[in-house]
């Protein structure tokens, strides 16, 4: 049984990747806001009947798709200015970040929760909004 317990605690770690070690190294860098997923995971998508949701899919081949933007002390919203995190948990897969306020309002300060999904691919949670972002790593 022991033998068993191993093997499955070196699968899962496998499977959180090498990168997710240091989720905070990880995360620096450029990504895109899945669209896709934003519009499928939105509640005004999911009580749409089906001609409602290939409008809703149509407009979203207009909007310009969100970047962020994470260095190792902010992070940004591509189009507005930076500003500052610091972490206030790690765990193996997740990063809970503490932002600050942005001067122009645009951004509020917020906790913001990150999960490792792969090394390509993180959900993004504000906490003021509730609404989960995949976000997806810019090559």
């Amino acid at each position: 049984m022991r033998h068993a317990a191993v093997i499955a605690i070196i699968f899962w770690g496998l499977a959180v990747g090498a990168n997710a070690a240091d989720l905070h190294k990880t995360i620096q860098g450029q990504w895109m806001v899945d669209e896709r997923a934003r519009l499928e995971a939105s509640p005004l998508y999911a009580l749409s009947p089906p001609e409602r949701k290939k409008v809703l899919e149509e407009s979203m081949k207009t909007v310009a798709a969100t970047r962020f933007v994470f260095t190792d002390t902010t992070l940004l919203v591509v189009g507005g200015e930076p500003v500052a995190y610091r972490i206030l948990k790690r765990t193996p897969t997740s990063l809970i970040l503490e932002s600050s306020a942005s001067s122009d309002g645009l951004m509020p300060k917020d906790e913001i929760t990150i999960v490792y999904v792969s090394d390509a691919s993180l959900k993004m949670t504000a906490k003021s909004q509730g609404l989960t972002l995949v976000l997806n790593r810019v090559k």
